[in-house]
């Protein structure tokens, strides 16, 4: 009797995964604008809420991050604003925390901030090649990399690694180690749009 309960009750959370899954799926094959538009929010979050983000597609599953294609960065209004396009963009969240905040007997997840992104610069790319990761902790934003920028004439890549600490006074000061050799220090600016060496 023990291992027809046990049974019993093993194929119900089976088909409960199955049903889960199925609808996991549905929500990566037609991407709807909401899943969207939480996603974009949310690295919109990690940037400070100072740009607008854009997403093309996207792709992710229940145990990895979801990846983003044709990811436009825009400052300023919608309509005239200055763009900034990356053609992959990989960031710490899975799809099924967006499903988690919309079912209301579920714990949500809406205070779940992104941990990291990797920004992906493609070989076509004029300005930089290569990859930057970055990673947001409490009060600051940590980011290694290995880019090529092309944009200044260098066409072999070579290692990025640095902080940005915020300020009181809403300023960032700067940390930046590039190729292992080279340190700068310096303090940007978000709302002068300047970085001082």
């Amino acid at each position: 009797m023990r291992g027809l309960l046990f049974y019993h009750h093993r194929k119900r959370r089976l088909v409960a995964v199955g049903l889960l899954m199925a609808l996991l799926y549905m929500v990566v094959l037609r991407q709807p604008a909401w899943v969207k538009g939480t996603i974009e929010s949310k690295v919109a979050d990690f940037l400070g809420n100072r740009l607008t983000v854009k997403v093309g597609n996207f792709s992710g599953g229940i145990f990895r991050n979801v990846v983003l294609q044709d990811v436009a960065f825009i400052s300023g209004r919608v309509e005239d604003g200055k763009v900034f396009r990356l053609d992959r963009m990989e960031v710490s969240y899975r799809l099924w925390w967006v499903l988690l905040d919309r079912i209301d007997f579920l714990p949500k997840t809406s205070g779940r901030a992104l941990r990291f992104i990797k920004l992906y610069f493609n070989e076509k790319n004029p300005f930089l090649r290569g990859f930057i990761e970055l990673y947001r902790r409490p009060g600051n934003i940590e980011f290694i990399g290995y880019i090529s920028p092309v944009l200044f004439g260098q066409a072999d890549k070579k290692g990025l690694k640095g902080i940005f600490v915020k300020q009181p006074d809403g300023k960032y000061s700067c940390e930046v180690l590039w190729d292992g050799k080279i340190e700068m220090v310096g303090v940007l600016d978000p709302d002068n749009k300047t970085f001082d060496v």
